[in-house]
């Protein structure tokens, strides 16, 4: 299952070429988890500005991870890639308007490896085991028709961009549960396909009274409608919330969790069982699993906040509601069709009304203060905090 990240269609458009030769410090595109990485280089030799491109890896040597086993992660976590491999070979690899098919025109996928750019050499194929600071190529070449050597090896990469670079943080936050002087962000990634389902909720807390992550899912139990957990043997099996279901074991996935001091810098951690500290973040992402590392393929994606439902059984998250005030003091409200109401922060419904295409609600008639518009359409609800 891949992610809705966003990518140009025509890579050509963000790249940039530098003169300096390329580390593993110009990586800015990084997938997977562990304390080791790789930085991986895919050269299509198509003829727009710049086709050899450069992603990271971050996995756990010991545990033996091949080519293969990058490229799965590929797969599974960056849009519009895809590849075909069979027979233990390499055959296609395509990434949004990138393509190399082979055999087409005499082209087929020629593969390298070494311990910088500098030194990249002829390797065995998808089949060879990632070092931590290895480095693994793969050119989409021609080749000569009497030595069969490629006749294009790899060009000088350029990093991919990181779509999933955010600058999300505590003053993004809608609603907090809990009390105390320090605070923790919860982010919580149910991986399906709707628009987006990586939620952030507030938590707060004292933190010299040694606080884990169990007690501020059992606080989410306790206080957010619709929200339930089921935690056994001092792991995260499910998370429910409105429609959302995260069930450990269905379809092969499990709930991974991660901690750091911000969404950038999200690392895997030691369960629910992790002590909060004050500012920490704590995220958990509902993920398939590599068949055979058994690393999570699938990590934290851009959180949206959630707004305080007050009760309200919350389906789906969108930015995508258009909401203005116009100069009568009129909510105008478009892009959607379906039931659209206003409800207080009591949980009372104070306007309703059919939506089609266009809605006014004259702010006038009620008093000033914090509303939660809510729009239910054929896929949920979508709702949005609106203050006046």
């Amino acid at each position: 299952m891949r992610k809705n990240y966003i990518l140009c269609a025509i890579i050509g458009l963000f790249i940039t070429n530098a003169s300096a030769q390329f580390t593993k410090n110009d990586v800015e595109y990084w997938i997977g988890n562990g304390p080791d990485s790789a930085v991986l280089i895919l050269d299509f030799n198509e003829s727009t500005t710049n086709n050899s491109l450069a992603f990271g890896f971050k996995f756990t040597s010991s545990q033996t991870i091949t080519a293969k086993a990058m490229l799965d992660s590929m797969v599974a976590n960056v849009a519009n890639f895809s590849t075909n491999i069979g027979g233990g070979f390499l055959n296609d690899i395509t990434f949004g308007s990138l393509v190399g098919i082979g055999g087409v025109d005499g082209q087929y996928w020629s593969t390298y490896s070494g311990s910088n750019f500098g030194n990249l050499a002829s390797n065995t194929g998808i089949g060879e085991v990632l070092t931590s600071n290895s480095w693994f190529a793969a050119s989409y070449t021609d080749y000569d028709q009497v030595t069969y050597e490629p006749l294009q090896t790899i060009s000088s990469p350029v990093a991919v961009p990181n779509p999933n670079e955010v600058t999300f943080n505590g003053n993004d936050i809608e609603y907090w549960i809990g009390n105390g002087p320090d605070s923790a962000i919860l982010i919580l990634d149910f991986n399906e396909s709707t628009t987006n389902n990586s939620l952030a909720f507030g938590f707060r807390f004292t933190a010299s009274q040694t606080i884990s992550a169990k007690a501020m899912l059992d606080s989410m139990v306790a206080n957010v409608a619709n929200f339930s957990t089921n935690i056994g043997g001092g792991f995260l099996n499910d998370i429910t919330f409105g429609s959302l279901s995260g069930i450990g074991g269905v379809n092969g996935r499990y709930w991974s969790t991660y901690s750091g001091s911000n969404f950038n810098n999200l690392a895997s951690n030691t369960g629910i069982g992790e002590v909060l500290t004050n500012n920490s973040w704590f995220a958990a992402s509902y993920t398939d699993y590599d068949q055979v590392t058994y690393e999570p393929l699938q990590t934290i994606s851009n959180p949206v906040a959630v707004v305080n439902t007050v009760g309200i059984n919350l389906l789906e998250l969108s930015n995508d509601l258009k909401v203005y005030v116009n100069n009568s003091n009129n909510l105008i409200v478009s892009g959607y069709e379906g039931a659209l109401s206003l409800i207080d922060l009591s949980g009372r419904k104070i306007f309703g009304a059919n939506h089609s295409e266009n809605s006014v609600i004259e702010l006038n008639t009620f008093s000033s203060g914090v509303y939660v518009l809510n729009l239910e359409t054929s896929n949920g609800i979508i709702s949005k905090k609106i203050n006046f």
